[in-house]
């Protein structure tokens, strides 16, 4: 559910349909701007190409009595060089640019992967098999595709990683070892009694088979709590060498993008002028300035002049730019739209948790199906929401946060009236059958009582209802915590 609250898909089905006049009206004045300035660049044309007409046979009766050629050195500044390019000349420059930086990327991310740093002619592989027991539950039970799904998730979204590196103190990320450790399952069907996690052998998965296991199986455990009846145990262990076709496969893809990088820059760099040439050179060297000698004229000996070579422009066609003028308004529109909501000063992302406020995000949870239309945008909006799922990650998620500061209970504070939203009430049930103790206290208080009990608080949680929250309040509610040594244990979002 790590989903933006601001999604793409709210702003075109629902804020397009409600101001669809202001887009149409954006439309219109883009076509015209495009009609307009193109006849008006076109008209532009034909005075240049006259004028440098004019000039070449100025310059042609000079030059008969041509002697010595006239060199001269340039000085080029960033500044003057995006003055002169303009439209198309910068723009392919910038292209230019970002092929090299693509270049650059690629090249780091084929030097620094684990997995692409592997040798595909010498490769092994460590398989962890486990069996699923499920009692007398048959396997399309709800709760049995739930404790397999949970299984897949610690593994796939790094959970399984992050306390390797923590447990282990080593000295790489949880993201390259996600590079190293997958899981599968045993068969067609994605919920099979077999699940099977594959570890690459090298350097930094070197003795970490044994714990891999333990971590596994203790998730496992842990997930039983919750259904059951459903079980697991550990099948066996084998390995294997072999020839990784996929990783020559893999690397081989990263080397032909890094030469079909190089390639479109050679390519483009051959068409570029002067200028297009010293602004590329200051834009990959990180420079301010480059000087530049060359001969200017040829066969100037009665007076020295610089002539600056230009590339004459062509003329335009103007239904293109028209479409194109009406294209760009329409997504003006749609980025007015985009940062309306964006400098909303709400509480946008799910990761906005840990980025802004450093709090940990413990889960989240769509709290109901509405009908009509607003239910069926959502179900757009959160198409794999499985309540089921969500409440039992998110129960797992803050029971751990919950017990590992050593704490027997928690206060909720958040969006509105919580006792109002059934998946809490779920919830605090579940944490209370586990000696939590669990007070929705709703909105931040505001008198001085409600403020007295919550400086008693021994951890509190905020939750917050996403796109709705506001920022503002957010901050009073950490800095208050902050300030009193009230421990915040994290966060929970929710989708109503």
């Amino acid at each position: 559910m790590d989903k933006r609250s601001v999604s793409l898909k709210k702003i075109f089905l629902v804020d397009g349909i409600r101001f669809f006049y202001l887009l149409i009206i954006l439309a219109a004045a883009g076509a015209f701007l495009g009609y307009h300035s193109t006849a008006k660049y076109n008209q532009s044309v034909e005075e240049k190409i006259a004028e440098d007409e004019a000039q070449k046979a100025k310059e042609a009766e000079e030059a008969e009595a041509a002697a010595q050629d006239v060199t001269e050195t340039t000085v080029y500044t960033k500044a003057d060089c995006e003055k002169k390019l303009k439209g198309s000349a910068l723009q392919d420059v910038l292209d230019a640019y970002n092929w090299y930086k693509d270049k650059e990327n690629r090249q780091a991310y084929l030097n620094n992967s684990p997995y692409l740093s592997m040798n595909p002619y010498d490769f092994t592989s460590v398989y962890l098999a486990f069996r699923v027991t499920h009692g007398d539950l048959a396997r399309d039970d709800s709760a049995y595709k739930s404790y397999i799904h949970a299984l897949k998730l610690y593994v796939t979204y790094n959970d399984l990683d992050e306390e390797l590196v923590e447990k282990k103190n080593l000295s790489v990320t949880a993201r390259d070892l996600s590079e190293m450790i997958s899981i599968s399952d045993g068969g067609k069907d994605s919920y099979d009694d077999f699940l099977l996690i594959t570890i690459y052998q090298s350097e930094i998965t070197k003795d970490l088979t044994e714990d891999v296991k333990s971590l596994f199986l203790a998730y496992g455990a842990k997930l039983s709590e919750i259904y059951p009846g459903i079980g697991m145990e550990f099948e066996g262990l084998s390995k294997a060498n072999y020839y990784n076709s996929g990783l020559n496969t893999n690397i081989e893809s990263q080397r032909n993008a890094i030469i079909s990088d190089q390639t479109k820059i050679d390519n483009a760099v051959k068409k570029f002028s002067e200028v297009q040439k010293v602004y590329y050179n200051m834009l990959v060297k990180g420079t301010e300035e480059e000087s530049v000698t060359a001969v200017v004229k040829k066969g100037t000996t009665a007076k020295e002049t610089v002539t600056e070579e230009e590339e004459l422009p062509t003329k335009k066609s103007v239904m293109p730019m028209v479409v194109l003028g009406g294209v760009a308004g329409l997504l003006i529109g749609y980025i007015l739209l985009f940062f309306a909501n964006l400098l909303s000063g709400r509480l946008l992302f799910i990761r906005d948790f840990r980025g802004v406020y450093g709090l940990r995000h413990l889960g989240g949870y769509v709290e109901r199906k509405k009908a009509g239309i607003p239910g069926t945008l959502q179900r757009m909006e959160y198409p794999e929401a499985e309540d089921k799922e969500e409440m039992a990650y998110l129960y797992l998620t803050v029971r751990e946060a919950v017990k590992k500061e050593g704490l027997n209970e928690v206060y909720l504070i958040g969006t509105g009236k919580l006792d109002d939203l059934e998946g809490l009430s779920i919830l605090s049930k579940k944490l209370e059958k586990d000696g939590i103790a669990v007070s929705l206290a709703g909105e931040f208080p505001k008198n001085s009582d409600d403020v007295s009990n919550l400086l008693k608080a021994k951890g509190v949680i905020l939750v917050e209802e996403l796109h709705k929250a506001r920022l503002k309040k957010i901050d009073r509610e950490v800095s208050f915590c902050k300030e009193n040594a009230i421990p915040l244990l994290g966060a929970v979002s929710v989708v109503i």
